[in-house]
């Protein structure tokens, strides 16, 4: 499963002292023929996190440009943890 990006690019000016916040969501592709599809299309139809007992690396990640549309310098955050879910 990969990840998956929206497409709602905006420009956001970011002052100090005034954080932007999003909620947490769930984003991923596949394609029809992985093995693991029955798993994945009711997983991100579900507004809930069920997971099955295994370990699964969680990831938020935000990605961002600055300076000019012609010469964008471009920067990535990623914040992850490593969930274990007993069975």
């Amino acid at each position: 499963m990969g990840g998956a990006w929206t497409s709602d690019l905006v420009g956001r000016r970011l002052d100090v002292g005034k954080p932007i916040t999003s909620a947490i969501t769930k984003s991923g592709g596949w394609s029809g023929a992985d093995p693991n599809a029955d798993f994945y299309n009711p997983f991100f139809h579900d507004p809930v996190v069920h997971l099955p007992a295994g370990d699964w690396m969680i990831s938020a990640i935000a990605e961002f440009q600055t300076g000019s549309a012609a010469a964008p310098d471009h920067h990535s955050l990623r914040a992850s943890v490593l969930v274990y879910v007993r069975g």
